[in-house]
C-alpha cells in the first residue's frame, strides 16, 4: 500500500512540494499511473490502450477497461471478454461486467482522489465478481455458461445470434465439433422465439445457422482469423494462458 501511495502521489502532484492542490481529473498522466497500477494488480495483462487492458485465453481477449466518468473524475472498472474468430473493427465489450458495490450492491465508481487509497480493496473485489477468473488458464465450460448467462441478462436478448456464433466457435476451434453443433442448435432455438422483423434483420434463422455453420467446419481458417485479428490490433506478441478442456 505505501508503495502504491507513493506512486500516485508522484502521478497527480504532491501540494506539499509545489504549492498546488492534487489533481483530481483524469490527465494523461494520471491515466498512465492508474493503467499501470492495474497492470500490478492483474498480472498476465498487458496495456492495449490508455485505461484497457487485456490478456489473451486461447481464442479470446480477456480485458478490463476503466471507464471515465462525464466528469473526468472517475473511473468505472469493467471486465470483458472479445473474441478473436470473429473479424471486428473495434474490441468488443462482449459479457461486460461493471464493478458493483459490495455493501449496496448498486455501480461502483473510483475517483481519481480515492484511487491511491480504494485500489487494492477495489482490484480484489473485481477479481471476485469477474464472471471469469482474471488470472490463469480458463475452462472451456465456464466459457460457455458465463456466455449463456450473459445472453439472459436483460438488454442482451437481440445479441444473443452474436453470442452462439462465439460460442460455438469456441467449442469448434478446441475441436469440439459436436458440442459446436449442438450450440448452434441452440442457437436457432433461441432465434426462432424472436420477433419476426428481428430474425429478418439478421437475414432469417436458416442464414444465420448456415454462416455460423460454415464458420465452425474449418479450425485452420479460425485460426488465421484468430492471428488476423490479433495482427490488426497490434496484440500478436500477447502470452497466451490456455482455454482448457479444448
Amino acid at each position: 500500500a505505501a508503495d502504491l501511495t507513493h506512486t500516485i502521489t508522484g502521478a497527480f502532484g504532491s501540494s506539499s512540494c509545489r504549492g498546488e492542490p492534487m489533481s483530481t481529473r483524469l490527465t494523461s498522466s494520471v491515466r498512465r499511473h492508474i493503467t499501470n497500477d492495474w497492470l500490478s494488480g492483474l498480472p498476465g495483462f498487458s496495456e492495449y490502450e490508455s485505461l484497457h487492458i487485456v490478456r489473451r485465453v486461447g481464442p479470446i481477449l480477456q480485458g478490463v477497461v476503466l471507464e471515465r466518468t462525464s466528469g473526468n473524475d472517475a473511473y468505472r472498472p469493467t471486465t470483458h471478454v472479445h473474441s478473436l474468430m470473429r473479424v471486428s473493427s473495434v474490441v468488443t465489450m462482449t459479457l461486460a461486467h461493471r464493478l458493483k458495490s459490495e455493501r449496496t450492491g448498486g455501480p461502483d465508481s473510483v475517483t481519481v482522489a480515492g484511487h491511491a487509497m480504494r485500489f487494492p480493496n477495489v482490484c480484489d473485489s473485481l477479481k471476485r465478481q469477474s464472471p471469469l477468473a482474471l488470472f490463469g488458464d480458463l475452462t472451456l465450460s465456464g466459457l460457455l455458461t458465463a456466455y449463456r448467462l450473459f445472453s439472459a441478462r436483460p438488454g442482451t436478448h437481440y445479441d444473443a445470434h452474436l453470442l452462439y456464433e462465439d460460442m460455438a466457435s469456441a467449442a469448434a476451434w478446441c475441436g469440439m465439433g459436436e458440442l459446436a453443433d449442438a450450440i448452434v442448435v441452440e442457437g436457432c432455438d433461441v432465434i426462432s422465439k424472436w420477433p419476426q422483423e428481428i430474425v429478418r434483420q439478421i437475414g432469417g434463422v436458416e442464414s444465420w445457422r448456415a454462416r455460423t455453420v460454415t464458420t465452425i467446419s474449418d479450425r485452420d481458417a479460425l485460426g488465421h482469423v484468430i492471428q488476423d485479428e490479433l495482427d490488426k490490433f497490434r496484440l500478436s506478441t500477447l502470452p497466451v494462458s490456455a482455454l482448457v478442456g479444448c
